[in-house]
């Protein structure tokens, strides 16, 4: 009996067949390599089978370069399908580009991946007998920039320096954007960050409350790395660990030390604008006869925060009686949120930030509110900013602000300081601070000057003033 030659058919799956085989060959070779020289806390954090994994770790610890860029790399290879997609993200799309653009490339080259890059869009397709599988990084400036992962499906997702991401924009990214990506295909999200510079934020929520929220965490430092590359290769690499180590304290507070080279949270009070402790808790609940002054600082992809403060111009205490913040507000909602609270607080006066558009928008809405409450809305004052931020600060640190628990007061014992400028980081989330302190400005002129201190008489004085009592009577 004759045997049938093979057919196109029959040639076409053989040769899918070895194709195949080929591509598991080279999958296994990349595999094999990208895993070489780890130490055991990397190689875990690598192959772990949980699905919500987050590390904290110091600086130069391969955190980056060898953790992220490897776990996008062996996830691309292992996708189960080509819209299964590996996503990058950090605090803006440039540092996403700086930090993980030119090691993905170079490491891919290195492991011999057919892949193609694509600069411009930041996405690198590898080429596999069953389609691309791509890589794209992200930016997390703000809820616009995060909106842009909606609508994957995502296989791997790592978010790198998750201490340096907005809170908003790095909630808004998860639970509203990669979260429902993540669960077409059961993918693993993965975060990696170094500790902030209070526990405070979406990122250290994560890590203090793992456990809660569902995280399984890893941690390593200098000690485990024997791949770093200044002592890679000594014999005697533990002792140029600890010479390094100390030598990066040099010109640095314990604070910065301690978190950026031990990876320890440690608060830095030097570093943040605000301070509010159990002593600035409100408990005050009736402020009838106050004097209050409304505050906006207007925000597009910031939010708008709205701030009312009242003062007690008998003691000089200040108290947070009111506060809200939103996004992309259009005029008809700012003057429709301005009136509401207006209507509660009766602001003696409303003052706003009218910056560039600001001034028109603060003039659009003067109109409907003086019609109503006889009130202009005038311009923020902005001079001088860093003397009325200390001004404000004193009155806090002797007890004599007030604010409710929660988003307001984290928000303020939140916003980074600038020790050049006296004032906010230039990239420092601070709309309520800034609403805070317009506010602040209007009402100092009833209080009294929070720098000056009572005089005490001397026992000369004492005795002078009793003498001329007495010959009075």
């Amino acid at each position: 009996m004759s045997i049938d030659p093979i057919n196109d058919y029959d040639m076409s799956a053989l040769m899918a067949v070895s194709e195949s085989l080929e591509w598991d060959g080279k999958v296994r070779d990349a595999r094999t390599k990208l895993l070489a020289g780890l130490y055991p806390e990397q190689l875990r954090y690598l192959t772990t089978t949980t699905k919500n994994n987050v590390s904290c770790t110091p600086r130069q610890v391969g955190k980056t370069e060898i953790v992220a860029v490897r776990k996008l790399i062996l996830g691309a290879l292992t996708s189960p399908h080509p819209r299964a997609l590996c996503g990058y993200t950090t605090d803006t799309a440039e540092h996403a580009k700086g930090l993980a653009w030119t090691p993905l490339t170079e490491t891919l080259d290195s492991i011999e991946v057919p892949y193609t890059a694509h600069e411009q869009t930041m996405d690198i397709d590898i080429h596999t007998p069953t389609g691309d599988r791509t890589i794209s990084l992200f930016g997390c400036d703000d809820e616009i920039k995060a909106k842009k992962a909606r609508g994957y499906q995502f296989w791997k997702y790592v978010v790198d320096e998750g201490q340096s991401i907005r809170e908003d924009s790095f909630r808004s990214l998860l639970q509203s954007h990669v979260s429902a990506g993540l669960g077409a295909w059961n993918g693993e999200l993965c975060i990696l960050g170094t500790p902030g510079v209070i526990k405070q934020g979406f990122y250290s929520d994560i890590w203090h409350r793992s456990e809660e929220m569902g995280y399984t965490r890893f941690r390593w430092t200098h000690d485990d790395n024997v791949a770093f590359p200044r002592w890679r290769g000594d014999a005697d690499w533990q002792k140029r660990k600890d010479e390094w180590i100390l030598g990066a304290r040099l010109g640095r507070t314990e604070a910065v030390w301690r978190r950026e080279y031990l990876g320890e949270w440690v608060s830095d009070d030097e570093a943040f604008l605000y301070y509010l402790s159990a002593k600035n808790l409100l408990t005050r609940t009736d402020f009838s006869g106050l004097p209050c002054v409304l505050a906006v600082d207007l925000g597009w992809n910031d939010k708008c925060a709205f701030v009312v403060l009242a003062c007690d111009k008998r003691t000089g205490e200040v108290f947070v009686i009111h506060y809200e913040q939103h996004s992309h507000m259009v005029l008809d909602a700012l003057s429709a949120t301005v009136k509401q609270i207006s209507e509660i607080h009766r602001p003696m006066r409303i003052v706003m930030d009218s910056a560039g558009a600001g001034k028109i928008i603060q003039q659009s809405m003067t109109n409907q509110v003086a019609n109503r409450f006889g009130l202009s809305i005038k311009p923020a004052k902005k001079s001088d900013k860093a003397v009325h931020v200390a001004l404000l600060r004193n009155i806090m640190e002797r007890g004599r602000f007030y604010a409710p628990a929660g988003e307001y007061t984290d928000h303020m014992n939140g916003i980074t300081r600038d020790p050049m400028t006296g004032y906010e980081k230039k990239d420092a989330t601070c709309d309520m601070g800034d609403a805070t302190v317009y506010a602040y400005r209007e009402l100092y002129e009833f209080l009294p000057d929070p720098t000056a201190s009572k005089h005490v008489p001397t026992e000369d004085e004492q005795i002078m003033a009793a003498l001329v009592s007495r010959d009075r009577r």
